[in-house]
C-alpha cells in the first residue's frame, strides 16, 4: 500500500499476522515496554488491550480491513479501518514503543484515510480516552475534532474490572474524508 522512505513498508493485515500484531497492540498499550512510549494506558486499565481471540475476530471481519506497518519485514504498526454507514471508525492503533514519534504513525492514519477515499469518503471517526491530551493533540494536528459525544469505556471494552478504579470516558472525534478522484 505504501513505502515510506523505503523502510516502511504499508499493506494488508494476513491472517499469520495475529500473533506479531497481537504482540504488538500490547506492548504499545500495556506492560514495561508500553512506558518507554507515550500511547500506555498502563496507569488506566489493568488487563490485555485485545486478547488473542478479540484480534482473531477483527482479522476474520469482512467490514474491516487491518493495515500493518512493517521495516525489514517485521511489524512495527497497524491500524483499522471498520466500515459504517456514514464512512468508517480508526481503530487498533498501534506502533511499537521505541519507533514512536519516527512518522509510522502518520503513515498508518493517512493510509487508513486513503483506504477511505478510495472506498467513496466519508466522516473518519475515532475515540480516545478522556483527559489522554497528548492523544488528542496528536489527532487534531491531523486535522480530527470532538463531536462532543462520549461513551463509557465499559461500552466498548467489555472485560469488567480492566479499568483502575475509575469510570472511563471515551471521547469521539471525525474527521470529513473526500472521496477519492
Amino acid at each position: 500500500m505504501s513505502d515510506h522512505g523505503a523502510l516502511l513498508v504499508i499493506r494488508e493485515a494476513r491472517g499469520d499476522d495475529l500473533d506479531p500484531l497481537h504482540a504488538l497492540i500490547e506492548s504499545a498499550y500495556r506492560g514495561p515496554e508500553s512506558l518507554t512510549g507515550w500511547t500506555s494506558e498502563g496507569d488506566r486499565i489493568d488487563g490485555q488491550r485485545l486478547t488473542r481471540d478479540q484480534l482473531a475476530a477483527v482479522l476474520a471481519d469482512p467490514s474491516v480491513t487491518m493495515l500493518v506497518a512493517e521495516i525489514g519485514g517485521a511489524v512495527v504498526g497497524c491500524a483499522s479501518v471498520s466500515v459504517t454507514a456514514g464512512g468508517a471508525e480508526f481503530g487498533k492503533f498501534a506502533v511499537r514503543p521505541a519507533l514512536q514519534n519516527a512518522g509510522t504513525g502518520k503513515a498508518l492514519l493517512a493510509a487508513c484515510e486513503a483506504l477511505l477515499a478510495a472506498r467513496g469518503g466519508g466522516v473518519m471517526t475515532m475515540t480516545v480516552i478522556e483527559g489522554r491530551t497528548e492523544l488528542a493533540a496528536f489527532y487534531a494536528r491531523r486535522g480530527y475534532t470532538p463531536t462532543g459525544e462520549t461513551l463509557p469505556l465499559a461500552s466498548v471494552h467489555g472485560v469488567p474490572g480492566w479499568t483502575v478504579g475509575r469510570d472511563l470516558v471515551l471521547e469521539v472525534l471525525a474527521k470529513p474524508i473526500a472521496p477519492a478522484v
